[in-house]
């Protein structure tokens, strides 16, 4: 008895879907692990396995290993940090004594040559004073006077000036002098700041400035009306850091010229003074 043509179309369809699960099956579990168990089925068919390709294409070319190199450090790489040493903000007058006391004489001021000072050869000075209604009675004189104080190589220690006025006239002529003594010495020096205080000079208004070794006072002496006092020095009180960069800067302490060479020196600096026969 012959199978019915509905019946033979049914099995078919059922061998049909089997065999599609079955191969979805395999499929999964051949391709599992990036084709694994493919290769491995291969390889025990005696069928060669096709090679393992990646999705970024490689270049065969090999390159030279570069060889290991020693790189050498300095020591004070591993050292801790030396705070105790550290330095800080100093200030310097920029300018020498010699050419401070030209600038003032340029600038109107009467000022002597600058030599050894009168009590030690070890400092150089030079002056000047204005005496106004000399021919009065003292307490009737008014004066002006300005000193530049340095070392022999010039190097600039301090500028002082010292006035005294008697009547309303000479208050303004004497302050105003003092104020522009001090706007100069700042722009000789560099130190633009210090023309700020010209205003309190004119007002005879007292102040004093002690900063990065750097001691700006201005003071009305007590023994009589009129007198004041205006100095300039690098005379400040110092911290632990402001006192090693002041040793750094000194010649005569870190890395001092021989002896030798200090002598020559001097004496090429003694024949250019020497004035021609």
């Amino acid at each position: 008895m012959e199978k019915s043509p509905s019946r033979r179309r049914g099995t078919l369809f059922f061998w049909f879907a089997l065999a599609v699960i079955a191969g979805a099956i395999g499929a999964t579990v051949l391709l599992a692990r990036d084709g694994a168990n493919l290769r491995r089925m291969l390889d025990a068919l005696g069928i060669s396995s096709p090679p393992q390709t990646t999705g970024v294409e490689t270049s065969s070319t090999k390159t030279k290993r570069l060889r290991n190199l020693a790189i050498p450090l300095d020591p004070i790489v591993f050292l801790r940090e030396m705070k105790d040493a550290e330095s800080a903000f100093l200030r310097r007058l920029t300018i020498d004594g010699k050419a401070l006391c030209q600038g003032f004489s340029d600038a109107g001021f009467a000022m002597s040559g600058w030599a050894p000072g009168v009590f030690t050869s070890k400092t150089y000075e030079c002056w000047g004073e204005q005496v106004f209604g000399a021919d009065g009675p003292p307490d009737k004189q008014s004066s002006f006077f300005l000193m530049v104080k340095g070392r022999p190589d010039g190097e600039l220690l301090s500028a002082r000036v010292k006035f005294i006025f008697t009547t309303p006239e000479m208050r303004a002529r004497m302050t105003k002098e003092a104020a522009r003594m001090l706007a100069l010495l700042a722009e000789k020096t560099r130190w633009g700041d210090l023309a700020d205080h010209a205003r309190d000079i004119n007002a005879l208004k007292p102040f004093s400035l002690d900063a990065f070794g750097l001691r700006v006072k201005f003071s009305n002496e007590f023994s009589g009306p009129g007198r004041y006092n205006l100095v300039v020095s690098r005379d400040g009180a110092l911290t632990e850091a402001e006192k090693r960069t002041r040793r750094f800067f000194d010649r005569t302490v870190y890395l001092p010229l021989p002896a030798d060479l200090t002598d020559k020196t001097a004496a090429a600096d003694n024949s250019e003074t020497k004035p021609e026969p």
